[in-house]
């Protein structure tokens, strides 16, 4: 599984498990991404002063069956790996798991 966000042209921001990326060094025209489980992205205020994920389906007819293919080209940036607190929270909402970390911050 590899957890990435993706910013598109449209200002969303949406986090999705990565089954394939374009190939190292090709041009980004006609390139593709193949997503599963997009979601969203909220930060929303926890009430201490920090911010925290909060997640919204992304295509509202979307199954979590199926693979979706997103052009390269309708991003702003490249997709870049989740942040620990987001990927992990975002492994809660698509397996119904929650993840639990102890003191030294190790997923037991």
């Amino acid at each position: 599984m590899s957890v990435k966000i993706f910013k598109f042209n449209s200002g969303e921001e949406v986090i999705a498990d990565v089954v394939s990326e374009p190939l190292v060094g090709s041009s980004t025209t006609g390139s593709t991404y193949v997503i599963k489980n997009p979601l969203r992205i909220i930060v929303r205020p926890t009430g201490d002063g920090n911010f925290a994920p909060a997640f919204t389906p992304w295509i509202a007819a979307y199954s979590s069956r199926t693979e979706l293919t997103v052009s390269a080209n309708s991003t702003i940036v490249a997709p870049f790996d989740a942040p620990s607190q987001f990927e992990q929270a975002y492994l809660e909402e698509t397996s119904g798991i929650a993840v639990v970390t102890n003191e030294s911050g190790i997923i037991s």
